[in-house]
């Protein structure tokens, strides 16, 4: 009886763990199921989310099946990188929509790939629909998609940042090779003047080598302190200095005439960091500039001392009037310097003045030196030697116009005056400043005809016709050297 009943409790423990179990199992099949499920919802909106993603990257991409090369999806990117409509590449092999310019490079990929289950930033070119290659960044990777294979492809166009890097390069070079190859010396300097960086010629024109000018201030290469004070001085206020004349010293004393160009180099704040610019040799260009000048001034005192041996041979004929065209001269001399004309033009009226009246060795000396009024014919004559004295002139090849001022000084501004009768705006202005001093002179000293009427009359004379025979602008000159710098014909 009690092994029964022992047997039955046997086979109720059995039945109750068999029950427990299966009780188990199903929790477990269960939680397996539920973890399934989950992981099939995870994977769908890691899916979506995944598309989401790749069609809105600016990256152009495009997946490919790994099995059969067809394109199963590609982003707006893609399509505006080769030009393509979407309905040109889906479904398609990229060897059919021949987008791969080097098709034996992406072959080569391919098998690499197989291995390394991705590639990064490889440079390859993709070619558009309408055949532009362009330059790209090329990176893949194998995925699991819809539980098979896939290739996920993005290709970053470095064509413009390739071409800018290239172009960058190039400018580099030219501005090494400019740096170095440059005949002016190019120095880079702090703002305390420190050398920085400079070009083989500095050392040629300052005789340093590289480690003795870079321990030294560049205002050590200054002959004196005022070249460098101005320099800063200009620098500071307009942010650069151009052809600024200076005189520097080489290592051992010497001098050298320079022409210096610099900049301020400034840093991200807009603080000033230094100098940079080019120093210009110019020392053989003012040694030639001086003999030119030495000759042009030779050359000046040959053509005054010829125009003053024609003066004195016209009055030499002219007893009364000697010393005439020199007294001209002065006054002429000192109205052009009044008005501030340029110094050719202040040598143009003194040549001119000096020979005003040459054409006067044509008129008979008779009628030069008549005591009395002379008649209307011999008056003609005398008018003639304006012509003359142009006709004289006109074929020397003078740096002035002296022929024009001969033959127009005896113009006036309301066409009065002869020999053409031209009017203001015809008249040249050293014409005009000498038509002022002849008159001036002319009355204010002895003729055979009449005695000398004094500076005064000869003042009121132009005064009274300022504008009308004369020009204003002489005639006021005039009246100021007489008035208020004290001029006097006497020597």
């Amino acid at each position: 009886m009690n092994e029964d009943k022992e047997q039955l409790m046997c086979r109720v423990r059995e039945l109750e763990a068999k029950v427990k179990q299966l009780e188990d199992d199903r929790r477990e099949e269960e939680h397996t199921r539920n973890i399934a499920i989950e992981d099939v919802k995870d994977r769908k909106i890691s899916e979506e989310l995944f598309s989401v993603v790749f069609m809105m990257s600016p990256i152009p991409s495009a997946i490919t099946s790994l099995l059969d090369n067809r394109i199963v999806k590609v982003n707006d990117a893609f399509l505006s990188l080769t030009k393509y409509p979407e309905s040109a590449v889906i479904g398609k092999t990229v060897d059919e929509i021949d987008i791969w310019v080097d098709r034996t490079k992406r072959q080569r990929l391919i098998e690499t790939l197989r291995d390394r289950k991705y590639l990064k930033n490889v440079e390859v070119e993709i070619r558009d629909s309408a055949g532009v290659a362009h330059e790209c960044l090329f990176s893949v990777k194998i995925i699991d998609l819809y539980d098979k294979p896939h290739v996920l492809s993005m290709a970053v166009d470095i064509t413009q940042h390739k071409r800018a890097k290239e172009e960058l390069l190039a400018s580099e070079e030219k501005y090494r090779s400019f740096f170095k190859e440059c005949r002016d010396a190019i120095y880079i300097t702090s703002k305390s003047g420190e050398f920085l960086d400079f070009n083989q010629t500095m050392l040629e024109f300052f005789g340093y080598t590289r480690n003795e000018l870079l321990s030294i201030n560049v205002k050590n290469l200054y002959a004196d302190d005022d070249g460098r004070s101005t320099f800063e001085e200009d620098i500071s206020k307009n942010g650069y200095v151009r052809n600024y004349e200076v005189t520097l010293k080489r290592k051992d004393g010497s001098c050298l005439d320079c022409l210096l160009t610099s900049v301020v180099r400034r840093g991200k704040d807009g603080s000033v960091d230094g100098y940079q610019g080019f120093i210009r040799d110019i020392s053989d260009l003012i040694k030639a500039e001086n003999g030119r000048k030495q000759t042009l001034e030779k050359l000046r005192c040959t053509i005054e001392g010829t125009i003053k041996a024609m003066a004195m041979t016209s009055e030499m004929r002219d007893a009364y009037t000697a010393g005439h065209q020199q007294r001209v001269d002065k006054l002429a001399c000192a109205i052009a310097e009044e008005m501030a004309l340029p110094e050719n033009d202040v040598d143009a009226v003194k040549m001119a003045a000096l020979i005003h009246d040459i054409g006067k060795i044509h008129i008979p000396a008779e009628i030069l030196s008549k005591p009395g009024r002379v008649s209307s014919i011999e008056f003609n004559i005398i008018k003639s030697h304006a012509q003359v004295g142009y006709d004289i002139l006109k074929t020397v090849d003078f740096p002035w116009p002296i022929a024009q001022i001969v033959l127009q000084h005896h113009e006036r501004l309301d066409g009065s005056g002869y020999p053409s009768g031209l009017t203001a705006k015809d008249i040249i202005l050293g014409a005009k400043i000498i038509a002022v001093a002849d008159v001036v002179e002319a009355m204010s000293s002895h003729r055979p005809y009449r005695p000398a009427l004094g500076i005064d009359v000869a003042l009121d004379e132009i005064n009274m016709n300022r504008g009308v025979l004369y020009a204003s602008e002489v005639v006021d000159a005039c009246v100021k050297v007489f008035r208020e710098r004290n001029f006097t014909f006497e020597d």
